[in-house]
């Protein structure tokens, strides 16, 4: 198989700056291993995206392989119309979507997912989220961004959380970077 150059898991790439890219946000469910194949589908003007990815390196026949591997495995969220989201539906690699309520609120977890990625944090899929102290990042190159502390095997991690799907990303923080959330 080959190994594919790296792609965009962003469109527009100015999705987070606050630039009003009209549209409203859904949540596409994919089928098995197809999230990518949407992507590439979707990489076009008129529909944006966000496919949260992370690397990941494997040692094949003695050669480090880097791969960009999917933060939320089955899902990709996108911000188009109505229509075009409705198109959607006629596409193999789609098995649902789900309408997004609260636009403002995934904004901005989804927006935290993206500044975690671009810092280049090592980053961990987080399935179940654990209850535990809401948290601000308080120093450090994170500064500003909200999350929750969970106990892990691996020591204390910060989780941004999409609350929309269930899930999150982790990252294994000191705990003088947090302050409590008021």
């Amino acid at each position: 198989m080959a190994i594919l150059a790296c792609e965009p898991h962003v469109c527009p790439a100015n999705l987070f700056q606050g630039v009003g890219f009209p549209g409203y946000w859904s949540v596409i469910h994919t089928l098995p291993r197809m999230e990518k194949a949407l992507a590439r589908l979707l990489n076009r003007p008129g529909i944006g995206f966000f496919l949260p990815c992370t690397q990941s390196r494997t040692l094949i026949r003695g050669k480090i392989r880097v791969a960009q591997i999917p933060l939320f495995s089955g899902y990709l969220f996108v911000k188009a119309d109505r229509d075009q989201t409705a198109h959607l539906l006629r596409l193999r690699q789609v098995a649902s979507i789900q309408s997004v309520v609260d636009q403002e609120r995934l904004f901005t977890e989804l927006k935290q997912v993206h500044d975690l990625i671009a810092l280049g944090a090592p980053l961990t899929a987080v399935d179940r989220l654990a209850p535990g102290m809401n948290v601000d990042i308080c120093q450090g190159p994170m500064r500003g961004l909200r999350g929750r502390i969970v106990n892990a095997a691996t020591g204390r991690r910060f989780v941004v959380s999409v609350d929309f799907i269930g899930k999150g990303v982790s990252v294994v923080l000191d705990d003088v970077m947090l302050a409590r959330c008021s």
